[in-house]
């Protein structure tokens, strides 16, 4: 026991203290997980699922802004104008108060856009995941490199 020498801890000042207890709480120097990722098949079902949602949320917001616009248009007086505009350039005027640019017209129409546009980007969809499975054994695949960091 007479030859065993005590080591102290090396003298730190607290500066050197702080940074190295910041870069520890960030994660400095700590390896990071990584794991490479091939996606070799897309679910179509899933995906068409996925489009048809996304579709609906963006066949909703276009409704809202058609709505928006046409009475914004139609407050300032914009609606009114075109409507004379055309009635002039065809030689007939508003009759029975049907109007080209009446808001049910407006709205009907922005309902069956929204609706072919859901049904073609649902469809589109799940044939995308189709082909791409079928194209996947002369590709490979899509490889993807995934990482995470400590938090």
């Amino acid at each position: 026991m007479a030859n065993e020498t005590v080591r102290s801890a090396p003298r730190v000042s607290m500066g050197r203290l702080a940074q190295a207890m910041r870069e520890n709480r960030a994660g400095a120097g700590e390896p990071r997980r990584s794991s490479k990722v091939t996606i070799t098949r897309i679910d179509p079902w899933s995906t068409a699922r996925t489009a048809f949602i996304v579709s609906l949320a963006i066949s909703l917001t276009l409704t809202v802004v058609i709505t928006i616009v046409w009475f914004f248009l139609s407050v300032t007086g914009v609606i009114d104008a075109i409507q004379g505009s055309f009635g002039n350039i065809l030689g007939t005027g508003v009759k029975g108060g049907v109007s080209l640019f009446g808001f049910v017209r407006v709205l009907g129409l922005g309902l069956i856009v929204s609706a072919i546009q859901i049904l073609t980007t649902s469809v589109a969809a799940a044939l995308f995941a189709m082909m791409y499975n079928i194209t996947v054994g002369f590709t490979g695949g899509i490889k993807a490199d995934l990482e995470s960091a400590r938090d």
